[in-house]
């Protein structure tokens, strides 16, 4: 009796030992760049210490297996084994990252058509001061307008009419049309644009 209760208390000392494992947080891996990346060995940077013999440590899943867009989470277990078959394991996620955003590149077409409608827009702009210019010319009293002047006298005195050669009819269609906008004049309604026609090879002097 004495001898099977000394072999049951050995055995079960005997199969008592067991591996201690020291724990991991969570673990980040960064993707390369064609967006996955390979699981590490964590078997090379845990240290397994049991009263006996450590025989094995091993992970899952393996070192390689692939995290990439569609599995970018994975929960690994490392696991230690002794000589009597006891096994202690410790559990850690995984995360990939991917910390490169991505580049927008324009095409090229987006800026050349868009200055193609802003050059739209000037057409349309030009086409209303040209029938802006032939209204003004046909309506506007060239011939009757009472121009005041004061003569030697201190008296007033009117010029009656503009003379054919001072009038300044279908310039739109003889001369360039010169535009002065303000800054922000567009963008937020400040300042003034100036519509003004001159000859070509005029001199403008801005103050």
């Amino acid at each position: 009796m004495k001898k099977l209760l000394v072999l049951f208390m050995t055995t079960l000392l005997l199969s008592s030992c067991t591996c201690l494992l020291s724990q991991i947080p969570p673990q980040y891996v960064y993707v390369g760049d064609n967006c996955d990346v390979s699981l590490p060995d964590y078997t090379q940077r845990v240290t397994a210490t049991d009263n006996c013999v450590v025989v094995s440590i091993t992970q899952i899943p393996q070192p390689g297996y692939i995290l990439n867009t569609t599995n970018q989470v994975v929960t690994v277990v490392v696991q230690a084994t002794d000589a009597f078959g006891n096994i202690s394991s410790i559990s850690f996620t995984v995360t990939a990252l991917d910390t490169i955003p991505p580049v927008i590149v324009a095409d090229t077409a987006l800026f050349s058509e868009n200055w193609v409608s802003i050059g739209n827009i000037y057409d349309m702009a030009d086409k209303l001061v040209a029938q802006q210019e032939i209204w003004f010319d046909a309506t506007f009293p060239w011939d009757t307008l009472q121009i005041p002047y004061i003569d030697d006298n201190g008296d007033t005195q009117y010029i009656i009419g503009i003379p054919q050669e001072l009038q300044p009819k279908n310039q739109y269609d003889t001369k360039q049309m010169v535009i002065w906008t303000a800054p922000r004049h567009a963008t937020e309604g400040n300042g003034y644009r100036l519509f003004t026609f001159v000859n070509p090879g005029d001199t403008l002097i801005v103050q």
